[in-house]
């Protein structure tokens, strides 16, 4: 072999050396590019899911003013007045608001019936109808609501997110009503605490309410079951474009935000800072203790401020 092809043998060894070493750096870097957006996508994905848990909670907390008047803008008396704590419920049919049935969400908790780990929470998975999702004849995973027209209050983009509520944190739920029996309406932190909310993540009991992300694929089978157990990566921002990402509430975290409502409104009561005519008459508040005849809108938060 001469010279110059040996030469030319050298070079081309070479060339083929430094393409497979472009080819491994530049994969290494697109692995790693690919990665950083993927994470990026992740986080804002997780950033939006807790901008919609900021909305439920601030939509909770703020209640008794949400529902100060009725429909027509009247203001209502004090009696009539919702408490705070409650949630929204679900959309059913994905068209982002909350209309008909909607409104009355409700699936009582039946400890003997024959499928008790299917009450307790709404949607109720196997006799709500909506949409596609909620048909009445499959498990049926309710939406967070888009918003309430009449109230301006918007939660979350349509059919973005699956929302599950401990019923009795529903202000228009039909089992629970003010007649002295049913007492999880209205809402009391010492009431609840004899009965832990019936929603479950990763084993643990105690969530009012789970936001779910379902990812590419719609929900895991785990999920999609229609019992009160969830479960979500360990990892929050797993990288696994497909895995349910849950996050929730639990009572502790409702209950501390709604404590130190309670405590504010004391204090402008204290203050003679009520400035709502029709609630003049303070023993028919929401904050006072509940009475079926004289103050059905009652829940005693006000024992809640001394804790």
């Amino acid at each position: 072999m001469s010279q110059s092809s040996q030469k030319g043998m050298v070079l081309l060894l070479v060339s083929m050396v430094l393409v497979m070493l472009i080819a491994l750096l530049a994969s290494s870097y697109f692995k790693n590019l690919i990665a950083y957006f993927s994470s990026k996508q992740l986080s804002q994905q997780h950033h939006l899911m807790l901008q919609v848990k900021q909305r439920l909670l601030m939509f909770a907390v703020l209640h008794p003013e949400i529902y100060l008047t009725n429909s027509s803008s009247q203001l209502l008396a004090a009696d009539e007045v919702p408490g705070a704590g409650y949630f929204p419920c679900p959309d059913l049919d994905g068209d982002g608001f909350l209309l008909g049935a909607e409104t009355t969400c409700g699936n009582q908790f039946l400890p003997s019936a024959s499928n008790p780990l299917q009450t307790g929470f709404v949607p109720d998975p196997l006799t709500n109808s909506g949409g596609a999702n909620c048909n009445g004849m499959a498990a049926c995973m309710g939406y967070v609501p888009q918003k309430i027209v009449s109230r301006q209050f918007y939660f979350a983009p349509a059919k973005r997110y699956f929302y599950v509520l401990d019923e009795r944190f529903s202000f228009q739920n039909g089992y629970y009503f003010n007649d002295g029996q049913n007492r999880f309406s209205p809402l009391s932190p010492s009431i609840l605490e004899s009965v832990a909310p019936r929603l479950q993540l990763n084993g643990v009991d105690g969530y009012v309410l789970l936001i779910i992300d379902a990812g590419n694929d719609g929900l895991d089978a785990s999920n999609a079951d229609g019992d009160f157990k969830f479960v979500s990566p360990r990892r929050v921002l797993s990288r696994d474009e497909n895995l349910d990402q849950i996050i929730g509430v639990t009572l502790e975290e409702w209950r501390v935000l709604m404590s130190i409502r309670a405590c504010v409104t004391l204090k402008r009561f204290n203050n003679g800072l009520n400035v709502y005519p029709a609630l003049a008459n303070a023993q028919a508040h929401w904050l006072n203790a509940y009475h079926p005849a004289n103050n059905p809108a009652g829940g005693g938060w006000r024992a809640q401020c001394g804790a």
